[in-house]
């Protein structure tokens, strides 16, 4: 993981910022299971949401989002 930008932060503003995401991250994992009953597509939807928080991180990174 690049932590340019969390080094940046404070303390409390990285909690916030990797609390943020996992929560995103177990929410969007938890509705696929719930969608889903295939567990070949329940593993891409796992896939996609790791690189989806990846993303974000390396925009928030960029500064292209904050």
């Amino acid at each position: 993981m690049d932590t340019a930008l969390l080094n940046a932060l404070d303390s409390d503003g990285k909690a916030k910022f990797e609390s943020a995401l996992n929560a995103l991250q177990g929410d969007i994992s938890a509705a696929a299971a719930r969608l889903s009953v295939d567990p070949r597509l329940r593993l891409e939807y796992s896939r996609r949401i790791k690189e989806m928080s990846a993303d974000i991180r390396a925009r928030a990174n960029l500064d292209m989002i904050t």
